[in-house]
């Protein structure tokens, strides 16, 4: 009888502590204008895909969020939950090579909320591809850094129309964030200065394209690729991996993505010189579809529902390059939240300002051919 009490007031004594750090902690205001206090994500019952992208995380570093009074959760269970995965990707060799501990970081530098552009290190896995032409070196394709090794983008951007490997493919740019400079810096709110480290350049080698057998340059299906590189930097705080959906639960689209990349704006024609970011939402494919087929008579595909995905926002569609990432941060392995890429830019209208959805290459589908490519 007195062991129940002394645990009865054990856990009494737990539950005010808690509730204690949660009255200490922020007051913040929700998108929706309602009143919130900012917690630890693991805290609040809210799911992450159902925020409205940065202005519902506190402290501009993702580690915590603004959650409503109701639906905070008080629980003596911390252990992290069985992370369930499908296909059993780690029986496969190459599953040691992807650091989970390393992907997709979110540091706790000063953020500037909103706004057309990146900012400094906010997406330290965007990689660009170049292009040696007559007369100069061109940046025409994105993608992203996934392991040391090896960066994922899409098929059409390796080959040619007729299927074969593109011979002018010369270099991938790692760490770029304003292609006009040679050095990137911003000055925080102390005055400090904070600069990003060197770019990287790696001269690629066409027999280390790797692009899906099945890719098909007319039907814009399998617009998957890879390129093994030498190895990256990733001590450099500009040069950083993104995580990929490795857990069952990822399968999954949240409502809102972030795409990233020098795209074009409606301001201007020319491609951005600074990094891009939008915020879209997902849109089913066959509203998508019909989108496409109200504006061109000349439609020669189809979207695959278990391949591919639409997304769009109010402004444009053309943020981002081809082979770049769409992301969101998401609960990674447990407790930590990490920046999960969900899907590669494929194709979608060309016209900015137009308002037509993008669509994208899913990636959950193809973890099983990444693994087995990536040696």
């Amino acid at each position: 009888m007195v062991l129940k009490i002394e645990q009865k007031l054990i856990f009494a004594i737990f539950l005010l502590f808690q509730i204690f750090e949660i009255i200490a902690n922020e007051s913040c205001i929700l998108s929706t204008g309602k009143a919130g206090v900012c917690v630890p994500i693991k805290t609040c019952e809210r799911d992450l895909d159902a925020f409205v992208f940065e202005t519902d995380f506190c402290a501009n570093n993702f580690s915590e969020i603004c959650c409503e009074s109701v639906n905070l959760r008080i629980s003596l269970d911390e252990s992290p939950k069985e992370i369930k995965t499908t296909r059993d990707f780690e029986s496969y060799a190459s599953y040691k090579l992807f650091d989970s501990s390393k992907c997709g970081k979110i540091d706790e530098i000063e953020r500037i909320s909103g706004g057309e552009e990146a900012d400094l290190l906010e997406f330290p896995w965007n990689a660009l591809i170049g292009y040696q032409s007559k007369t100069a070196l061109e940046f025409l394709c994105g993608g992203s850094l996934i392991n040391e090794f090896y960066v994922l983008t899409c098929a059409h951007c390796l080959v040619n129309p007729n299927g074969r490997i593109r011979l002018d493919v010369k270099l991938v740019r790692l760490g770029e964030y304003r292609k006009s400079t040679t050095e990137d810096c911003k000055i925080l709110s102390d005055e400090q200065k904070l600069c990003a480290d060197p770019v990287q350049d790696i001269e690629v080698n066409r027999r280390n394209l790797i692009v899906h057998s099945d890719f098909s340059y007319l039907e814009k299906i399998h617009d998957i690729g890879l390129i093994k590189i030498s190895k990256a930097k990733m001590e450099q705080n500009n040069i950083k991996p993104i995580c990929l959906p490795f857990e069952e639960r990822f399968e999954t689209l949240p409502k809102s993505l972030v795409v990233i990349g020098f795209g074009r704006t409606e301001k201007s024609s020319n491609n951005s010189d600074v990094l891009l970011k939008a915020k879209v939402q997902t849109i089913s494919n066959e509203k998508c579809f019909d989108e496409f087929k109200k504006a061109k008579s000349n439609i020669y595909f189809s979207i695959n529902n278990d391949l591919q995905f639409c997304a769009g926002d109010i402004r444009d569609s053309c943020r981002g390059d081809s082979g770049s990432s769409i992301q969101f941060p998401q609960i990674f392995e447990g407790t930590t939240v990490r920046q999960v890429q969900y899907g590669i830019v494929s194709f979608g209208d060309i016209d900015c300002g137009s308002h037509f959805p993008g669509i994208y290459t899913k990636i959950y589908p193809y973890i099983s051919w990444i693994l087995e490519n990536v040696k």
